[in-house]
């Protein structure tokens, strides 16, 4: 147990450190590293119910830590070098952008972003003429949503509520009915716009005036929207039944809020204790289901060994394969398989080919009567070519991080959007990679977000014109 106290309390001064350095609770390495210091917590609490993490494991997460620390601040000191080093702004050049966003010309300087507002010279036409965009983005959204209500209202079972539940899971996921395709796109989609309507809210209730004076509130719109948008989200929600849909869904919502409206970290603190508690609580329920029933015995005990099984077991199985010797600390027989998984699933397309890894893996023993398929952020990209070519990921990691976060503390939109969605794989890595093994359904979010932004923008610079001005 030795080697668990020394790991928590070696990441625990990293952490207090790079906490007093960014002085932002939502700073990535203070993020990062909550998740991995409880789950080795949960090593502790457990006892003798999985096998050992050796000391080795324990040298390679602080490893990871460290370089993804000093990712993060590379890119930090790179891109203040930056901003400091822009030329003049064209400021009367016709712009239509959302306040602080760099899209036609660069980067803008740190002190136009606060008032170029002010600036944008926007067309001189009626707002109700621009919102067609915001129109048909909130109308897809219902669509979906009173689309998955209809078929939540058809074929739930009050009487028998989880196995009715498991039952549409499993006809929304039948490739057969050749719609789960357009689904997940739709499902992707209606999270976008949920993400880019709370962004908008949060940021535009800044301003001291939310109505114009044509009666137009602003506030109230986009309030309006974020309700229906939300109401369509929980009923995706229920009929997917998965803990990851939750918590990818709502925790961006969360870290666009406090980013949004700078809030102070007690509050911050605050409301994420509010939203795990509120996950705890949905994770222990749907655990406590056994065979489609409640289990009665479940209780405290099961809820805790629940718990600790998937809080602590990704680490022990990232030992266990590595001691079978089906991953290697380093190798050069690896073909980037993992890596390239994009590029392996379209070949797989093109060649009716069948190359690419399965995201989801294979089982593994880490205790006496205990498996697992999970194998933290670590065991994907070290599957090419070993556990050191997986910790140059973790710098890479620290650099885009560090970018977005830069620019999140500026209230750049886009940084802050990105950086708030990216929260969920940097929250998972103690458990599993959410990156590079998802990455065809990233290349599909980013596609559906900046369509988004680009059928929304315009509406939204005219929204934060009239708002600033009046």
């Amino acid at each position: 147990m030795l080697e668990y106290y020394s790991t928590i309390v070696v990441m625990l001064i990293i952490m207090i450190f790079q906490y007093r350095h960014y002085r932002h609770i939502l700073a990535a390495p203070v993020v990062y590293r909550v998740m991995w210091i409880i789950a080795f917590a949960g090593l502790i609490a457990t006892g003798n119910m999985y096998y050992k993490v050796s000391i080795q494991i324990c040298i390679v997460f602080v490893t990871g830590y460290v370089l993804f620390c000093i990712g993060f601040r590379v890119a930090m000191a790179i891109k203040f070098r930056s901003s400091n080093n822009v030329g003049n702004y064209d400021k009367t050049a016709g712009i239509t952008m959302v306040a602080d966003e760099m899209i036609s010309f660069g980067k803008v300087p740190v002190a136009e972003k606060t008032t170029l507002v002010d600036k944008v010279i926007v067309p001189d036409t009626t707002l109700g003429d621009q919102r067609l965009g915001l129109n048909i983005v909130t109308g897809i959204c219902v669509l979906t949503g009173a689309t998955y209500a209809v078929f939540l209202f058809k074929y739930i079972k009050f009487d028998n509520f989880y196995n009715s539940l498991l039952n549409i899971r499993r006809m929304l996921k039948d490739e057969e009915l050749n719609i789960p395709y357009i689904l997940t796109i739709l499902r992707y989609f209606i999270r976008c716009s949920l993400w880019y309507f709370s962004l908008q809210l949060f940021r535009i209730t800044k301003e001291p005036v939310y109505k114009n004076r044509e009666g137009y509130n602003a506030r109230a719109d986009l309030t309006a929207r974020i309700l229906i948008i939300l109401a369509s989200s929980t009923f995706i929600v229920v009929a997917d039944l998965s803990r990851n849909d939750i918590l990818f869904t709502f925790l961006p919502v969360l870290f666009i809020y406090t980013l949004a409206r700078r809030l102070p970290d007690r509050k911050s603190i605050a409301l994420l204790m509010i939203f795990f508690i509120i996950f705890i609580v949905f994770f222990v329920w749907f655990r406590s289901f056994k065979g489609g029933t409640l289990d009665d015995d479940f209780g405290e005990e099961g809820a805790q060994r629940s718990f600790s099984h998937y809080l602590s077991g990704p680490l022990v199985g990232l030992e266990e394969k590595i001691r079978s010797g089906d991953l290697e600390y380093c190798t050069l027989s690896g073909g980037g398989a993992y890596t390239f998984s994009l590029f392996s699933a379209l070949k797989d397309k093109i060649c009716g080919t069948d190359d690419t890894p399965y995201v989801i893996r294979e089982w593994r023993k880490i205790g006496p009567g205990v498996r697992i398929n999970v194998y933290t952020v670590y065991e994907w990209t070290g599957m090419d070519w070993g556990i050191l070519y997986a910790l140059l990921w973790q710098f890479i990691f620290g650099l885009l991080y560090g970018a977005l976060f830069f620019g999140a503390i500026r209230q750049s939109i886009r940084s802050m959007f990105w950086y708030s969605v990216l929260s969920y794989p940097l929250v998972m890595m103690f458990f599993e990679d959410q990156f590079l093994s998802v990455s065809q359904s990233w290349l599909i979010l980013i596609v559906i977000c900046y369509g988004i932004f680009f059928i929304c923008n315009r509406a939204m610079v005219k929204i934060r014109y009239i708002t600033a001005k009046e």
